[in-house]
């Protein structure tokens, strides 16, 4: 079976094929031995549709002299490294699939901070956004991860920082909740 390919006229690309083989590739990748909020074809999905939308937001990155291959370019550049840091954060291991918005948003907090059950999460939040009112910076990253659902990379755009700077202020809030946290321990 020929591999389907795009080494020329970018500008008329047939999206639904190029969808359909990045389904496929990420599906395999994302691999059976895992529990996710969502389905494995769901993610597949995400995932393509994530990669297409960050080759179309910087199209010159793209070098088709270097490789004219733009669905192999897409896999191998976006595909690989959405799905590989979404395993190694750990970003869509989750116990139970949340069915309410406020349910998954307090689920991703607890799943991200490793906070423990008996904990009021609610409680928590309250005290994280208290603590946050003199800090905007992770304010911000807070806001716009845990209350608008915001993807890193949109968090960057809208905020006009780098990745590594997001990474650093993410590091920081992480660091923030654990003392709330062991705050709220200690009291109890």
């Amino acid at each position: 079976m020929e591999q389907f390919k795009i080494t020329s006229d970018y500008e008329n690309i047939d999206w639904e094929k190029v969808i359909k083989v990045l389904m496929a590739y990420s599906y395999v990748l994302i691999g059976e031995n895992i529990s996710m909020a969502k389905s494995r074809k769901e993610l597949a999905y995400d995932f393509s549709m994530e990669a297409i939308t960050r080759f179309l937001k910087e199209p010159n990155k793209f070098d088709p002299t270097r490789n004219p291959d733009l669905v192999k370019y897409l896999k191998y550049s976006y595909i690989r490294q959405l799905i590989s840091n979404a395993k190694n954060t750990g970003f869509y291991r989750y116990e139970k699939t949340p069915s309410t918005s406020e349910e998954d948003y307090y689920f991703t907090l607890k799943s991200e901070f490793n906070l423990d059950e008996k904990i009021d999460i609610k409680q928590i939040v309250k005290m994280v956004e208290e603590k946050l009112v003199d800090d905007k910076d992770l304010l911000l990253i807070f806001n716009g991860r845990y209350h608008e659902d915001s993807k890193r990379s949109e968090i960057c755009e809208d905020l006009d920082i780098s990745l590594k700077e997001y990474d650093n202020r993410l590091k920081r809030l992480k660091r923030l909740v654990k003392r709330v946290q062991q705050n709220l321990d200690d009291k109890n």
